[in-house]
């Protein structure tokens, strides 16, 4: 029988769209779309066409890597879990080098010879891996020293039902943000290495937005720490959920770093997709550096937190009673959070605003 990849079929994914007219937003910062926030569009429209069998010529137009299934060495405990994929521990064998890589999968394998069988949360897992590795895979993103580093692809032969798991090959992280949080202290220079790591939080943030992108799910868990040249640096993860200002889905977002907006009854809602959620949610997840991940932003009763989020006063007043106001740096987070945590998407900063706030806090030239 021919190996899995040779039986794939092309199937163009997303046709190659012209760069026709800019993306009206009110800042510039994203004042232009771009190719990849049109594919993305595209990848969440018609996720019911994506199949396993033009991953292979898709990750190969990319220009990524494609591996032997020998090749990876797979540990089956899993270092992440999410609704649509799963992200396990591996060890790469490359040119007679190892190293120890992470390995995210959809949660579901897809049947090789009947598209009938591969039903659409199978298409929703395959089309989130997609959408990531197109994004991460993109020229001027595959290098960004903020966002995650794709190293490859390979495809996973399961025999029981018979079909195939496309594989995606990151770097490994040494922890979440939220693990990293735990494990610091109140100290002033542990302090000043937090406002650094918000500050490679913004710049990833920034790089989305750059390109017509909004993340839609900012939070601690969803920022890997990697160890690059021997320092640690904050990327910003989990793009599959990614989404654009103009498409109709709403992106899905984690409630306790959801911005006003998010809730269904509230009178912002026509701002959901806007890149301002990810500028409210940030501000959340700089109340959780300064509160060393201790502290909820919110009750979890979904009721009292839209009460609170939709009074600015009292939302802001509740967040910063909590937070630290010692040192300079303690300081810089209470301004960030305040800056962000504005109930009108209108009335939060861009994303470029924020960075040069941070910047300045943290004693670097803009």
């Amino acid at each position: 029988m021919a190996s899995i990849p040779s039986r794939l079929r092309f199937y163009p994914l997303i046709p190659h769209i012209p760069h026709r007219q800019a993306f009206q937003m009110s800042s510039s910062d994203y004042s232009h779309s771009s190719d990849l926030s049109q594919a993305v569009v595209s990848i969440r429209r018609r996720s019911d066409l994506i199949g396993y069998r033009n991953v292979l010529s898709y990750a190969s137009a990319l220009g990524i890597s494609i591996f032997p299934e020998s090749a990876v060495e797979f540990h089956p405990e899993h270092i992440g879990q999410g609704s649509r994929s799963a992200t396990f521990r591996g060890i790469l064998h490359e040119h007679g080098n190892d190293r120890v890589v992470a390995v995210k999968q959809p949660n579901f394998s897809f049947t090789r010879d009947k598209a009938e069988e591969e039903e659409s949360i199978q298409h929703l897992a395959l089309s989130s891996i997609i959408q990531e590795v197109r994004i991460l895979a993109d020229p001027k993103l595959k290098s960004h020293p903020n966002l995650p580093h794709v190293i490859g692809a390979f495809f996973k032969a399961e025999s029981a039902p018979v079909g195939v798991r496309p594989c995606v090959i990151f770097e490994l992280a040494t922890s979440d943000f939220a693990l990293f949080l735990r494990t610091r202290s109140h100290s002033d220079s542990d302090t000043k290495e937090l406002l650094k790591a918000c500050l490679e939080i913004v710049n990833g943030i920034c790089a989305l937005h750059a390109y017509g992108l909004v993340h839609g799910d900012i939070k601690p868990e969803n920022i890997l720490m990697f160890e690059r040249e021997g320092e640690v640096v904050a990327t910003v993860a989990d793009l599959g959920t990614c989404g654009a200002p103009s498409q109709e889905q709403v992106i899905i977002g984690t409630q306790a770093y959801w911005p006003p907006e998010m809730h269904l009854e509230s009178p912002l809602r026509a701002s959901v997709n806007s890149p301002s959620r990810d500028i409210y949610s940030f501000g959340l997840v700089a109340f959780a550096a300064a509160t060393r991940y201790r502290e909820r932003p919110f009750p979890s009763d979904i009721l009292e937190q839209y009460r609170i989020q939709h009074s600015e006063e009292l939302c802001v007043e509740r967040l910063l009673s909590r937070m630290p106001c010692e040192s300079d740096a303690d300081v810089a987070f209470r301004e960030a959070v305040g800056l962000c945590v504005r109930t009108d998407p209108a009335n939060r900063p861009t994303i470029s605003v924020v960075a040069g706030t941070l910047k300045k806090s943290a004693g670097q030239s803009e």
